[in-house]
């Protein structure tokens, strides 16, 4: 056997073994959501599973390229979970593993990855790339989603809100995830759908915010006043201009982005995402909108 046909033997055993080792790490890294996919297949089905399309026809296994995508739903309330994992190499062959996930029914969402994800993101990353002028203190109203690529490694990163009552907490006014966050106010919809939807315009919510509710039109009156009170759907005033001024902080926040999506390349040799392209701009939209079109955090079973 001639040196040429060692060698390439050599090459495709090398690369085959790294295939194997890569397609373990990611679902090794899939585990918690696949694990939770299969058993409410085999709960609802009453079987075991034979292969990935038995329980999961809409997952993608494309270890050969580094990329993974699992969802799939289980019994009780129709739960479900959804992981989209890429693997990043490093000119030492090792592989950076970036997994969007979410969990719609424990309100749960966000990046991760099996290193540190501050060691990867870019240097000094914060809300300021998307609004160079941005005020940040310990509550974060954005998270960051990211669409993970099949074919190479460019990745665009969304810089999404929190649902209506949740923030995150940290210093740079983005969260990662929903790792560190705390839920502020239930249910806070009541606003849009006993309050808001009665108004007309910006003028008419700031005059609410300005306790100046008797300044309303009559027949606006007639219905807002009811909502407040004991055993209404606001206690007081002061409860009510309290979560309209969260909203309206929020809603300060987003009309205030330069950007809303950047584009990440990767670096192998450092190991680490570089800002390769910022584009994107937040809809403009009137506070009235803000408040009927946002999505508002609920609870799930």
């Amino acid at each position: 056997m001639n040196k040429t046909i060692l060698t390439s033997i050599f090459i495709l055993t090398l690369s085959l073994a790294f295939s194997q080792n890569l397609k373990q790490q990611l679902w090794n890294f899939a585990n918690p959501c696949n694990k939770a996919i299969i058993d409410g297949y085999e709960e609802s089905f009453d079987k075991k599973h034979k292969n990935l399309k038995d329980y999961c026809k809409t997952c993608i296994d494309d270890s050969r390229n580094g990329y993974l995508f699992i969802e799939g739903e289980w019994p009780t309330c129709g739960c479900s979970c959804l992981n989209e994992i890429g693997a990043y190499r490093k000119t030492n062959g090792n592989y950076t593993l970036l997994k969007y996930e979410s969990w719609p029914c424990s309100n749960s969402f966000g990046i991760y990855t099996n290193e540190n994800l501050i060691d990867i993101l870019p240097k000094h990353f914060s809300l300021k790339e998307f609004n160079s002028t941005a005020q940040m203190d310990t509550l974060n109203y954005f998270h960051l989603k990211m669409k993970i690529p099949r074919i190479g490694t460019d990745t665009k990163v969304k810089l999404k809100l929190f649902p209506l009552g949740q923030v995150g907490i940290g210093k740079i006014g983005i969260s990662y995830n929903t790792k560190n966050s705390k839920k502020i106010y239930w249910s806070l919809s009541s606003i849009e759908w006993k309050i808001i939807k009665h108004l007309k315009n910006d003028y008419q919510i700031q005059l609410i915010m300005d306790k100046k509710i008797n300044d309303l039109p009559q027949n606006i009156k007639n219905k807002i006043l009811p909502q407040i009170g004991i055993d209404k759907a606001f206690k007081s005033e002061k409860e009510l201009i309290t979560k309209l001024s969260y909203i309206k902080r929020v809603y300060n926040a987003y009309m205030s982005l330069q950007y809303t999506e950047i584009i990440f390349s990767w670096n192998r040799i450092l190991g680490r995402f570089e800002i390769k392209d910022k584009t994107g701009k937040p809809k403009q939209m009137s506070f009235l909108k803000f408040i009927k079109e946002s999505q508002y955090l609920s609870p799930a079973c």
